[in-house]
């Protein structure tokens, strides 16, 4: 079915496929991501691959939805009811799969060789004890059996962890929906943390950019938070022009209706501080002389590890910008217009703790129809192209990570 999708904050009906217009949605409720999210239309190619970005769920709410039907977007639904993300997470939350331990698995081995242990008890009983009594041994023998084969062991066990969920709920407000996961605590040696959004902050902050021109590092471009016009100025008066037209463009950052930005935290950041304004697929600069249309975007791709889009100029000027980790982008460029002391400068930048990405482009002939550009391959447009320069990030550390590391080194986990 195809569905013309409200904003306002409705929640989706179903899962699907974004065919027309766009949706900001806010995914929260499903993967906890605070940040509202654009979902993008489906490429009209024989090339095209579904991504995150095309697809939207059931139960999220739709904060904007623009497109061709009256304003809204269309949306190809592929799931309803238990059938959806929703009803997935939804199945994992009221049956979570069973752990299995070690020691539940090798019971029945201890149980065996409990037995074994009895019947040779029992026998010496019968056979050397001096009770005095057939009875006398009968009761001994019974009481050696019951106290290695205890029937109550398994019940035991359930109660102490019935005992401890109680703890877990009435003292930490903790609930246990699965008493067997809770001696995974305690058997916890390890603790691996991913970075940004975990021990640091969830967005980061655009510090810099270090322009390439002629196969070679010019003077870094740094940037001051608090200060916007003086980062715009440095922009204007020092980024070569294709950097400056690749922070304007080479992103997939939408506009809301009271003027919000909304997307990936790295690329708000980013067109924050070049301050370029974005209204529905035109990029206009600050200074109004210039616009481009965006004509494709190449989603982020986890295997490619860069993204990237096309875009048309004013005067019929074609322009591709990839942007991406350093190594990958170094290796789609011409070697002609890398610069010989690349690898030691993004190298020494990573080691200061700067999250870097590379932008490189390429210009195509003014001729190209937005068909021809949509049935390129996405190899033939990331190939030979021309490094445009370096963009760093930082991102701060939140204030409660040191104290929560200190703890978890003091109950002797390690963390990674």
């Amino acid at each position: 079915d195809a569905v013309a999708i409200d904003g306002g904050g409705a929640s989706l009906p179903c899962d699907g496929v974004v065919v027309a217009g766009s949706l900001v949605v806010n995914e929260s409720m499903l993967t906890g991501e605070p940040m509202p999210i654009n979902k993008l239309p489906a490429e009209d190619s024989a090339q095209a691959v579904l991504t995150k970005n095309n697809l939207a769920y059931a139960g999220t709410a739709c904060l904007q939805s623009t497109g061709p039907h009256n304003g809204k977007a269309v949306l190809i639904a592929t799931a309803v009811g238990a059938l959806t993300n929703r009803g997935k997470l939804v199945r994992a939350v009221l049956f979570p799969v069973s752990v299995r331990f070690k020691y539940n698995d090798q019971l029945p081995v201890v149980y065996g060789m409990l037995t074994i242990f009895v019947i040779v008890a029992m026998s010496i009983f019968v056979a050397k004890a001096s009770l005095g009594s057939w009875i006398a041994i009968y009761v001994s023998s019974l009481n050696t059996a019951a106290q290695c084969l205890n029937p109550m062991l398994p019940v035991s066990m359930v109660m102490g962890q019935s005992v401890s969920a109680m703890r877990l709920q009435k003292e930490l407000k903790i609930g246990v929906l699965q008493l067997g996961r809770i001696p995974i605590a305690g058997k916890i040696s390890t603790m691996v943390f991913d970075k940004t959004g975990t021990i640091t902050r969830d967005g980061m902050d655009i510090s810099g950019v270090v322009p390439i021109a002629d196969a070679a590092f010019k003077p870094e471009i740094k940037f001051k938070l608090e200060e916007v016009m003086h980062n715009r100025e440095a922009i204007r008066s020092r980024a070569p022009h294709a950097l400056k037209v690749a922070l304007g463009c080479c992103h997939t950052v939408t506009t809301l209706r009271d003027g919000s930005l909304v997307g990936n935290q790295v690329e708000v950041s980013m067109v924050q501080v070049c301050g370029w304004t974005i209204a529905d697929d035109t990029i206009t600069p600050p200074c109004k002389k210039e616009a481009f249309q965006v004509v494709r975007q190449l989603e982020f791709d986890h295997c490619r590890m860069t993204s990237g889009v096309v875009v048309r100029g004013i005067d019929g000027e074609v322009m591709v910008f990839l942007k991406g980790s350093y190594e990958i982008i170094a290796g789609k460029c011409l070697e002609k217009t890398v610069p010989a002391d690349y690898t030691a400068v993004t190298q020494n930048l990573a080691k200061s703790g700067f999250y870097v990405l590379a932008v490189a482009s390429k210009v195509l002939p003014n001729s190209t129809t937005n068909q021809q550009i949509f049935d390129f391959t996405r190899d033939d447009l990331e190939a030979d192209l021309s490094a445009c320069g370096l963009v760093h990030f930082r991102n701060e550390m939140k204030r409660d990570s040191p104290q929560a590391i200190k703890l978890l080194r003091a109950a002797r986990i390690r963390c990674v």
